[in-house]
């Protein structure tokens, strides 16, 4: 990606915002996305993090909340489980995560909702037997 200052303080903004989420898991997500295209992992962490995130006026809890309830009423379950692991670590309970997929249910459908709630299951019993999180796919 060209040298741009606008770009590369977003960039450096994002960076900030995603390792004040993921903490030293922060190079895992960066990596998993430039192996993908590397204009897509600036792109998320320049935009989605340096502009969009860190311009909300809402808490990181209530705004990783939102993103696994839209991310499951999109039927995007890899997404949404990272973003579990983000809520998780913005201090969200298993049961405020199943509270925000039971309340989509109602717009969403409960099909969706279902799927969902088992992905969150099955990450908090590895998560509970002491497993580590699957790979991230790509």
């Amino acid at each position: 990606m060209k040298d741009d200052p606008v770009t590369d303080e977003l960039r450096r903004r994002g960076r900030a915002v995603v390792s004040g989420i993921y903490g030293s898991d922060y190079d895992v997500v960066y990596a998993m996305l430039e192996s993908l295209d590397q204009r897509l992992a600036d792109g998320a962490v320049g935009f989605a993090y340096g502009q969009v995130y860190e311009s909300l006026r809402l808490e990181p809890k209530t705004r990783e909340l939102v993103l696994v309830a839209t991310l499951a009423a999109l039927s995007y379950p890899d997404q949404m489980v990272t973003h579990v692991i983000a809520a998780e670590k913005c201090g969200a309970t298993e049961e405020e995560i199943l509270d925000a997929l039971l309340l989509i249910s109602t717009v969403a459908g409960f099909p969706c909702v279902i799927e969902a709630m088992k992905r969150v299951r099955k990450h908090f019993r590895r998560k509970q037997a002491g497993a580590p999180p699957p790979p991230e796919p790509g």
